[in-house]
């Protein structure tokens, strides 16, 4: 993960979670956690498509979003904390043609 800039603990528990959210998002007919939930909540298959599939996806869209939420505040703190800018640069191209204006952390 040193390679994506990840080198933070923080990084690295929010990239574990974040595999966590995303692996749980959208049980279907091919999932066996579809087929365990809708056979022990003794529902047919067709409300089970109709319940689990949509609740999963609400879960895993509301974790995703939780997780970037939470990501943004921790990892922009720990990269404040340690003096790394959260980017190393941010280009901004003016309306006036090629006029070029970099800003950097250190910069703000």
């Amino acid at each position: 993960m040193g390679q994506l800039g990840w080198t933070s603990e923080i990084a690295k528990v929010l990239a574990l979670l974040s595999i966590g959210a995303g692996s749980m998002t959208v049980s279907h007919a091919n999932d066996s956690y579809f087929w365990v939930v809708s056979q022990f909540s003794d529902m047919d298959t067709a409300t089970a498509y109709k319940t689990q599939t949509g609740v999963t996806l609400v879960q895993g869209v509301t974790t995703i979003t939780i997780l970037m939420i939470i990501g943004f505040f921790l990892y922009y703190n720990d990269c404040r904390e340690s003096g790394v800018g959260l980017m190393p640069s941010i280009t901004i191209w003016g309306s006036y043609g090629s006029d070029q204006m970099v800003l950097s952390a250190k910069d703000a």
